[in-house]
């Protein structure tokens, strides 16, 4: 067998492993809520990202990632239609997830044409989850707000201690991720380094959450920290700097006029 399927297929097994055990394990450690919150955390984040980076360093049959792009969110709806919230549920909704954002994000970021052009795509992205989160109508938003969309649409992990799993990482997250990590490869950037950047990034997101006891969109955190960190993922080519600027103000303006329309009124209105 070829050393690249074996680490795909390695790639494929470590998160229903590693949440599986997890799943069995947490109730009989007791620990302090607040080490328990963070492992989970931890836990959740860690697990993604390296089957992510382990995904991408393999290499999968072409026949076998389209049939795994399908098969992985058909199954995430039959477990949103049968309303799962048992242990098998949790462990298949974030091997599902973190397959699909695989087999999309690679293939975005496996044709991404120069390494110049993650710019502009971390500031998008980055634009549109902060929108996203903001605005009422936002994907993320509606997300956020409901339980059974946090169980189909969240890789979560046990809370040491209870039975209980926290949500964490979604699945926009583990495609941009994939997306960067392909982009890496592709380009031969320092692919740990990505790596590095990605988990200090989706930190700094999670200790803002924390701190601010809410949401926080890790998309930004992780895009300024690859943009920040890897200098050929910010050096435009002259000759698509005019295009990606238009993009990136384009983007900006139109989420500023979105998040305006929901706020202003209700401002104007106020006594």
């Amino acid at each position: 067998m070829p050393r690249k399927l074996l680490v795909a297929i390695l790639g494929l097994l470590l998160a229903p492993a590693v949440i599986g055990s997890a799943l069995l394990l947490a109730p009989r450690i007791r620990i302090a809520s607040s080490l328990a919150d963070l492992i989970a955390f931890a836990g959740a984040t860690l697990t993604s990202l390296l089957s992510l980076v382990i995904l991408s360093r393999g290499q999968l049959p072409r026949w076998s990632r389209v049939a795994l792009g399908v098969a992985a969110p058909a199954l995430v709806a039959a477990v949103a239609y049968a309303k799962g919230d048992g242990a098998w549920s949790v462990v298949a909704v974030a091997a599902c997830l973190i397959v699909f954002g695989h087999v999309l994000g690679d293939l975005i970021g496996g044709n991404i044409e120069h390494p110049g052009h993650l710019l502009p795509a971390c500031v998008v992205v980055s634009i549109v989850d902060i929108t996203s989160v903001l605005h009422p109508s936002g994907p993320s938003h509606a997300v956020l707000a409901s339980e059974r969309a946090l169980a189909v649409m969240v890789v979560s992990f046990p809370v040491l201690g209870t039975h209980d799993v926290a949500p964490t990482i979604g699945v926009g997250d583990l495609l941009f991720i994939a997306l960067l990590l392909a982009a890496a490869r592709r380009h031969s950037l320092p692919w740990i380094r990505v790596a590095v950047l990605i988990a200090a990034g989706i930190a700094v997101a999670g200790a803002a959450s924390a701190w601010l006891n809410a949401g926080v969109p890790a998309l930004p955190a992780i895009g300024l920290a690859v943009a920040a960190g890897v200098r050929d993922a910010r050096k435009l080519r002259p000759k698509d700097r005019k295009t990606a600027t238009i993009i990136m103000v384009g983007a900006a303006v139109v989420a500023a006029a979105l998040v305006a329309s929901r706020y202003l009124p209700t401002l104007s209105a106020s006594p």
